[in-house]
């Protein structure tokens, strides 16, 4: 995990002097998170099939962590966080190892390449590798942050970032965790 974390962190690194601006936005508003909201919301009010009752419990506690969820957005618009070179698909499977599976060689899948923030790679990577059960899981109580998953991966990724990000970067990374976190649910449940 260490590795992959290297791995995304050199890629950002390799990055950091390219224009984003001059990248195509693939998927425009992948992670605007008050977009994603702002749909979900639609939806629940329209609620074509009827389903809103049944999850309504979940759909309430995103609503109260909406602000929060929407933290690095508000930030980036705050002109706080820079916008840099995203992979935007920073699952550890993306990423090409030795074959003995222990040193990353090069990071691959690179259709979403776009313009965003640092912290939608930090996070989608420890949301995807971090958590104690697999994304599709049924098992809600199982889930959770591997803390060893969170700290291997962060120290590979700051040893190849830690010059180039801005502390307010570096501040956000945790929060980028639940913000990929809240932004995938979201997407889920709308797609529901």
């Amino acid at each position: 995990v260490e590795s992959a974390g290297q791995a995304f962190g050199e890629f950002q690194t390799m990055l950091a002097d390219f224009d984003p601006s001059q990248l195509y936005d693939i998927i425009p508003d992948f992670h605007n998170t008050r977009a994603r909201y702002r749909k979900l919301e639609a939806d629940m009010a329209a609620d074509p099939l009827g389903l809103v009752a049944e999850i309504r419990e979940v759909l309430e506690w995103l609503m109260s962590v909406k602000e929060q969820a929407c933290g690095l957005m508000d930030l980036f618009l705050q002109g706080k966080l820079p916008l840099r070179v995203t992979h935007n698909d920073t699952k550890i499977n993306n990423v090409l190892f030795e074959k003995d599976g222990k040193k990353a060689l090069v990071v691959i899948d690179l259709d979403t390449v776009m313009p965003g923030l640092v912290g939608f790679d930090f996070g989608d990577a420890i949301r995807y590798a971090g958590n104690c059960v697999a994304e599709d899981s049924r098992d809600c109580c199982k889930a959770g942050v591997n803390l060893d998953v969170f700290r291997a991966f962060t120290r590979g990724f700051l040893s190849q970032t830690a010059d180039m990000l801005t502390e307010e970067e570096v501040a956000t990374l945790p929060l980028s965790c639940f913000v990929l976190t809240c932004e995938q649910a979201v997407r889920f449940l709308d797609d529901y």
